[in-house]
């Protein structure tokens, strides 16, 4: 219990965080799509590496699974599914979090223009 929810906390905090910063360049010069766009391929990268780690341990998993005679099939692949879900909530995250940077980018050239 405690590895999944150590996976589960890696597989939201880590790619949404990362793929902030590398965004962030983007979103400053304005260049929000391209901050977008950079920032879900790096969380589509990071969901795949650990989706091909929760693959290795349901593989080691697996063969003990057989000789116990265990055949719920179906609870092997959640793992899969709460990463791939997870993989969408980070983008999502990451999308709200350019809209704040846009919608504050705009009051600030706003406000520049009023002062001039």
């Amino acid at each position: 219990m405690n590895d999944t929810l150590f996976l589960v906390i890696t597989a939201v905090l880590a790619p949404t965080l990362l793929a902030t910063g590398l965004a962030l360049p983007f979103w400053g010069r304005r260049r929000i799509i391209a901050g977008n766009v950079a920032g879900s391929v790096f969380i589509l990268l990071a969901i795949t590496v650990l989706i091909w780690y929760q693959y290795g341990i349901t593989l080691e998993s697996q063969s003990q699974c057989v000789s116990d005679c265990y055949t719920d099939v179906q609870s092997l692949y959640m793992p899969f599914l709460l990463l791939v879900v997870m993989g969408w909530v980070d983008v999502f995250i990451l999308l709200i979090l350019s809209g704040l940077v846009e919608d504050r980018l705009k009051r600030k050239r706003r406000m520049n223009k009023e002062w001039l």
